[in-house]
């Protein structure tokens, strides 16, 4: 009977080992719908409204505020972690935040892909200083 009662055990442990990796990589294939789209995220400290165009390796960042675009370098990671890096900005900057942006790294995992939404994790970082945030994009305007 006891030996009975561990090959159940063992047999429901591995039955849920399983679903958890399967789990896991079922959401790596969700990642997939913000490889590429047009996202709408709205700033938590403003109101304004900003569309995001992600294709391949190139995004473009529009504030619908100010027509102010600017243009990032994408590389993946992996499945669901994405580097953004400065390419230009329609508006004028000054010298000194040229050189910030262009030394500046973004590092996004997605954490979550919803029918509505994606949420993620953002590490910022410049020289030795680093930051991270979290929040929202979406898939349709609100």
């Amino acid at each position: 009977m006891l030996v009975k009662t561990n090959r159940i055990v063992i047999l429901l442990s591995v039955c849920m080992c399983c679903v958890f990796f399967l789990s896991f990589s079922n959401f790596g294939s969700e990642c997939q719908l913000v490889k590429d789209g047009t996202f709408h995220f709205y700033p938590n400290s403003k109101k304004t409204h900003h569309i995001i165009v992600r294709k391949d390796t190139l995004q473009t960042e529009i504030d619908l505020s100010t027509g102010d675009t600017s243009c990032w370098r994408i590389k993946w990671v992996s499945q669901c972690v994405f580097t953004c890096n400065f390419i230009s900005i329609t508006k004028s900057i000054s010298k000194e935040e040229l050189e910030f942006c262009n030394n500046s790294t973004l590092k996004f995992t997605v954490s979550r892909v919803s029918k509505e939404y994606y949420t993620y994790d953002a590490l910022f970082t410049y020289n030795n200083i680093s930051k991270t945030f979290s929040d929202t994009m979406w898939f349709h305007s609100k």
